[in-house]
């Protein structure tokens, strides 16, 4: 376990090390800020999520600047990439999946750079699914698919034709929730850490040292970043942030199924991502209910409505860290089950 350790200690080093850097690059970055589109929960944009700084408008709160994704990538590929490059114990991972390896590599790069697109001019969100898309099905070109379901119930389905279109629904639907629920300071990041926990677990639990070692990084690079996006965050996830997470997190518990004699386990995923699965459902039941498109954004996320109904932003952030938790626990106790 030596290499992991290395992986999540460089990796948080880098990141507290590493964000202060991004945070003055980002300020001198003539971004389109978002709070132009959003000023109030009722004047949702097509342009991107309202924030809740965003919402409220504090004048000291519009100078916070995105990009936080760039600091989470590189402390996320320093440690991942030295550790396949230069250790001995470590980079037999990558020569057991090479291809697997390129898709991490290629398509988090893609996807950190499709979110920095959007963090300096927002793009519309079709050209924005649409790039998401291309990213999936070249992730899915590469090797990276669900080939067996376990359904409870039902038992285990082998997806056959369908584990291309069903890896590549799976991505997108990760990235775009992931987005979704990038509302508050640390929100995404501190709820993704459970996540990150579980599929870390079955990782280990199911052989896939390529897993460890991508888990052991992202941990270190989430916990050093939320040094700076805390409440009240220097530093946004952004898009660039919250997409390339959401690529990584979706990705990597398709390996960490990939080669189980389980198949990919239905429920525990449901369960494990429900808060940003959860939120992202209801919101597009709402928007459709109340006749707007279902990716034009609005101010009735969880975490609006904690705030708004009289939560501070501490308390509401740490509100949905505490459910992160319960439900990462029952994840936990299904994968004891299952074993």
């Amino acid at each position: 376990m030596t290499a992991p350790l290395l992986a999540f200690f460089l990796a948080a080093i880098l990141a507290v090390g590493v964000t202060p850097l991004v945070r003055q690059w980002a300020r001198r970055v003539p971004a389109q800020p978002r709070g132009e589109h959003a000023r109030t929960p009722e004047a949702g944009s097509e342009t991107g999520e309202v924030r809740i700084e965003e919402v409220i408008a504090r004048g000291e709160r519009e100078s916070v600047p995105r990009f936080g994704g760039l600091a989470v990538a590189v402390a996320f590929y320093v440690p991942t990439v030295a550790l396949w490059l230069g250790d001995p114990g470590a980079n037999w991972a990558l020569a057991r999946s090479p291809r697997v390896g390129l898709a991490f590599l290629l398509g988090g790069l893609s996807a950190l750079a499709l979110g920095a697109r959007d963090d300096l001019r927002p793009l519309h969100p079709l050209a924005k699914l649409g790039g998401q898309l291309l990213i999936a099905c070249g992730v899915v070109a590469l090797g990276l698919t669900m080939q067996m379901l376990s359904v409870p119930g039902v038992g285990v389905l082998s997806l056959g034709h369908w584990a291309m279109p069903a890896t590549v629904l799976w991505l997108v639907v990760v990235m775009n929730a992931v987005n979704l629920i990038d509302g508050l300071d640390g929100l995404a990041s501190g709820v993704s850490l459970g996540i990150v926990a579980v599929l870390f677990v079955v990782s280990v639990l199911n052989g896939q040292p390529l897993g460890v070692i991508v888990g052991a990084s992202l941990a270190g690079a989430l916990l050093g970043f939320l040094r700076h996006n805390s409440h009240p965050a220097s530093i946004f996830l952004g898009d660039s942030g919250s997409m390339f997470l959401g690529f990584v997190l979706a990705a990597w518990s398709v390996l960490a199924w990939q080669k189980s004699a389980t198949g990919v386990a239905v429920v525990v995923l449901v369960v494990v991502f429900g808060l940003p699965l959860g939120d992202t459902l209801f919101a597009v039941v709402r928007r459709v209910a109340a006749g707007r498109k279902p990716w034009e954004a609005d101010g009735g996320h969880i975490h609006h409505r904690l705030v708004g109904g009289g939560m501070s932003h501490r308390a509401a952030v740490y509100a949905l860290y505490g459910v992160g938790v319960v439900l990462t626990l029952a994840a936990f106790v299904m994968l004891g089950l299952r074993g």
